[in-house]
């Protein structure tokens, strides 16, 4: 089902009926569900968790009609994230498209927000004291953000051509500078959580159209190649413990599982109870998880999951339905 692509990053889940997805908060070893109030269930996953501080604020989206919104969540209040620049137009009407994906201690945001020209992320922002800063890599046809520590320093990823090759390659900004990030020899590389200790994970893929994670510190990359089975590891965040959570291809290549990596060891991130495709996006020092999963029984008639990669479909991919178009959501 899912041994087409080359790397994974886009999570794009689309359904002819669609089925009911949820975000998930772990905590002190209970699992609750988190659903933004203003978030429509009739768009797919409807509310999608990203990342978690150490205030337990945590940052994601939600999808309705109007489009895609970013949220933060704390002290059990959902506050709208909608970047000025966010939209989309599809069929002659105009949507909001704003994601948050990352959360320092300070409450600095990062995300990502629609051009307007079809490109659903096409630049990121840093929302910092109330205002939207638009960070693009120089030169750079589409740029995409993932993280954020505390000193600011900004992890993501960005491409060079709005088409293929797309030319895929992860980076860092920091005090106003963007350097690119490449684990060697790769043909891709995308960053996705930063620590305190400038300690960056993401993933890689080779010539041979191997995917594996890394973990980048002290100048040095090292490979994860996941739990024993495990195809496309992907980590996404990393706390200051040095603890990593993502996801994986497991089961014979049957169904999305999630990790916790620590101290060389690799333990299960299960989701709640009758919980499948369980992808864990953030983690914070107290160990609070945040991520997505589906409930229930798989039923792979009725949805249609496609993990691509950053290069496959750009940046955005929509649905077209009988009646109002209905956007795929996306998941980074």
């Amino acid at each position: 089902m899912r041994a087409s692509f080359a790397f994974a990053t886009l999570i794009i889940i689309c359904a002819a009926t669609p089925a009911p997805a949820d975000s998930f908060l772990y905590s002190g070893g209970t699992y609750s569900t988190l659903i933004d109030p203003l978030a429509d269930p009739t768009q797919g996953p409807s509310t999608i968790a990203s990342d978690i501080n150490n205030s337990g604020q945590i940052v994601g989206q939600y999808n309705n009609s109007h489009g895609v919104f970013g949220f933060v969540y704390a002290n059990g209040v959902y506050t709208d994230l909608d970047d000025p620049l966010g939209h989309y137009t599809l069929n002659s009407k105009t949507y909001s498209y704003t994601t948050a994906t990352g959360i320092n201690n300070l409450g600095q945001i990062v995300g990502n927000y629609g051009d307007g020209s079809g490109s659903a992320t096409g630049n990121g922002f840093l929302y910092s004291s109330g205002t939207y800063t638009t960070i693009a890599f120089p030169g750079a046809a589409q740029t995409q953000i993932q993280g954020i520590n505390d000193s600011g320093q900004i992890v993501g990823t960005y491409s060079t051509n709005s088409g293929p090759p797309y030319n895929v390659r992860g980076f860092v900004y920091s005090n106003g500078t963007y350097a690119t990030l490449n684990y060697p020899s790769a043909t891709v590389s995308q960053a996705f959580g930063i620590n305190n200790e400038g300690q960056i994970v993401g993933n890689y893929s080779t010539s041979a159209g191997q995917q594996l994670g890394f973990l980048y510190s002290n100048g040095n990359f090292t490979s994860l190649s996941g739990p024993s089975g495990a195809l496309f590891p992907t980590p996404f965040s990393i706390n200051n413990l040095g603890q990593i959570v993502g996801s994986y291809n497991g089961n014979n290549d049957t169904e999305i599982l999630s990790f916790l990596y620590w101290n060389g060891n690799y333990s299960s991130v299960d989701g709640p109870i009758n919980a499948h495709d369980v992808r864990a996006f953030g983690i914070n020092d107290s160990g609070e998880i945040v991520g997505l999963y589906l409930p229930g029984t798989p039923e792979p008639s009725t949805w249609a999951m496609m993990i691509l990669g950053f290069a496959g479909v750009g940046f955005m991919t929509y649905r077209r339905r009988t009646g109002s178009p209905a956007l795929c959501s996306l998941i980074v």
